[in-house]
């Protein structure tokens, strides 16, 4: 390992915690686990290196190695957090630190949740985690638990006490006899220079970590530092002196880690945090306000779709699953490619499989791929849309048909990032996005044994709801001359539609949602004349007789909210503060509530609210 024969020395390690587990030497086997282990996370391997630290953790247990066991935890919560895995991450820590633990560990655990709440973008309680400054016995997790405290000290803008801890840090003998820590310090003491805007000093910085990174054979420690320095000389308009070390840092993100990776293609599109987060502001940005040009695809004025445009400019930039629940028709796949569209993987492969339309043997070979001769008809070899997608987004539609055995395999997958193709016998590791959409209640299907709870936990991190067309009639007349404009553009007809035909369309309940809406178009388009309007008489019989529209339970519902909001805030005289604790809600909850029911907030009086 020291001397950068890094592939060597891993089959040396396998071999050796091969030997000692079968002897069940349980402790050294967790030792040389979390030796293997780290090798990997400097090699870019975070999901194998998970893998490591687990087997360590469960052999200690078995050893009753409490102390190898918190080594091996936190090891593995560095290797979720380098895999993107925040969540699993978060509910590590939480219970790491919950436990009873000697201070070491417990500052230790202390920089993993730092680090977390950092790639959260969560500011807010950093300074309530800033780890103490207990001694380390493993220099490495010293320098790394120190740096963590400056980043931690710089976001929270207390920039003096940052310096005076890296100054006691980089003054211990041991972390300056190993490179590898020496790098790690050279890298805060980088970030302290940019937040200070001292361009030359950083650039200083960053010689001292490529000459220790070079020495300790640890290219990621270059590339992490390189991401901090192009961003100050941007934020110092030094663009063009940064473009070299720019163009070198993203050849060396292919082989990244998906964190790091992640953080530089954030870069590539504009200004964003570093790997984990900002540092200089003591609260994160809030995210662009949604518009319509954000998200074109989404056509439509009413209130609930503006709150939908919302919600994918935030699942965008979200680096978590997408579950996405709506009615057959509603644009759910429309949704996908535009979640994906706005996040940091645009440029990367965008997959989609309706789980509905294939058996389940073939949504496995789909999904995993299989070897040559796998089954029959299986003449070569051919990669699934897991590898198709790495890097990018794979859209699941209708995940609710898996069925139980594809929802395991599925699982698997999501939890280990490792695909197996059918016939093989060794992983790939893959990066995807998982987008899932479903048109039934997938807690209901949970509950009832259909889908698994496991996955759906997986799969339900950010929820997107897309409103079935009946829940808004408004947006009706705007899609009617969308798709109208189109069908028309093909036949070649410059009609137009007169207001009846507008009008029969926006009473009209829409099943089939807005693929109905499209389909009814087109085929008015088939027959329309060349010019003039088109009448009521060419719209389907369904559409045009008078009906009656029986109210929906959430109809009634949402009729009914709105009524007691808009009461509440006559009764406060426009005081949404009032309003708000009379409803037993935040004033910010009230807010989201009148959005999202399309209450206006100046009241009847016409006085804007001061409160």
């Amino acid at each position: 390992m020291a001397a950068g024969r890094h592939a060597a020395a891993e089959r040396l390690a396998r071999d050796v915690a091969g030997a000692l587990a079968r002897r069940q030497a349980h402790e050294p086997y967790a030792r040389m686990q979390i030796e293997l282990g780290r090798l990997l996370l400097t090699r870019g391997r975070p999901a194998s290196a998970q893998q490591a630290f687990s087997d360590a953790r469960r052999a200690a247990d078995d050893a009753h190695a409490a102390s190898v066991g918190l080594d091996a935890a936190l090891w593995e919560i560095a290797a979720l957090t380098d895999a993107a895995r925040l969540d699993d991450a978060y509910a590590a820590v939480r219970e790491i630190r919950s436990s009873r633990v000697d201070a070491a560990h417990l500052a230790w655990g202390d920089a993993c949740l730092l680090r977390l709440l950092l790639c959260r973008g969560d500011l807010v309680g950093i300074s309530e985690c800033v780890p103490s400054s207990e001694p380390q016995e493993d220099p490495v997790v010293a320098a790394w638990v120190d740096s963590m405290a400056v980043r931690g000290l710089l976001s929270a803008g207390r920039m003096f006490e940052a310096g005076l801890r890296l100054a006691a840090a980089r003054a211990r003998a041991s972390v300056q006899s190993t490179a590898l820590a020496r790098s790690i310090l050279e890298r805060a003491r980088l970030r302290v220079a940019a937040a200070a805007g001292d361009v030359e000093t950083a650039t200083t910085c960053l010689g001292e970590v490529r000459r220790a990174a070079r020495e300790a054979r640890a290219p990621l420690e270059v590339s992490r530092a390189t991401l901090d320095w192009v961003r100050l000389l941007r934020q110092a308009g030094l663009t063009v002196r940064a473009e070299a070390a720019w163009r070198t840092l993203c050849r060396a993100a292919r082989a990244a880690p998906p964190l790091l990776r992640l953080a530089i293609e954030r870069e590539a599109a504009g200004p964003a945090c570093s790997e984990c987060g900002r540092t200089g502001s003591r609260r994160a940005s809030p995210p662009a306000a949604s518009s319509p040009a954000r998200v074109p695809e989404i056509i439509g004025p009413s209130a609930a779709l503006e709150e939908l445009r919302r919600t994918i400019v935030r699942a965008g930039a979200a680096p978590f699953a997408v579950l996405i629940e709506g009615e057959s028709g509603a644009g759910k796949e429309l949704v996908a490619r535009a979640i994906h569209r706005l996040s940091p993987r645009a440029h990367r492969k965008f997959c989609d499989l309706n789980c509905a339309a294939l058996p389940d043997e073939l949504v496995e070979a789909e999904l995993f791929g299989h070897a040559r001769g796998a089954f029959t008809g299986a003449s070569g070899e051919r990669a699934g849309l897991f590898e198709e997608a790495s890097g990018g987004t794979l859209f699941l539609d209708e995940v609710s048909e898996l069925s139980l055995r594809a929802q395991a395999k599925l699982l698997r997958v999501i939890q280990q990032q490792e695909v197996r193709r059918l016939g093989e016998t060794h992983t790939r590791s893959v990066d995807v996005r998982i987008v899932a959409a479903a048109n039934r209640c997938m807690p209901d299907e949970a509950a009832a044994g259909r889908f698994r709870a496991d996955l759906l936990y997986r799969l339900d991190v950010v929820r997107v709801r897309v409103p079935p067309l009946r829940e808004r009639p408004d947006d009706v007349p705007v899609l009617a001359e969308a798709f109208w404009t189109a069908a028309a553009a093909r036949v070649g007809s410059a009609a137009v539609l007169s207001e009846g035909v507008l009008r029969s369309l926006a009473s009209y309940a829409w099943p089939g949602n807005v693929r109905e809406l499209q389909n009814v178009m087109a085929a008015l388009a088939v027959g329309a004349p060349s010019r003039g309007l088109i009448p009521l008489s060419q719209l389907p019989v369904r559409i045009r007789e008078p009906h009656v529209r029986h109210p929906t339970l959430t109809a009634v519902r949402t009729a009914c909210e709105r009524n007691t909001v808009r009461n509440a805030l006559a009764r406060a005289h426009g005081s949404r503060a009032v309003a708000a604790r009379e409803l037993g809600l935040t004033r910010q909850g009230l807010l989201k509530t009148m959005r999202r029911l399309g209450v206006d907030a100046r009241p009847k009086g016409g006085q804007l609210d001061t409160a």
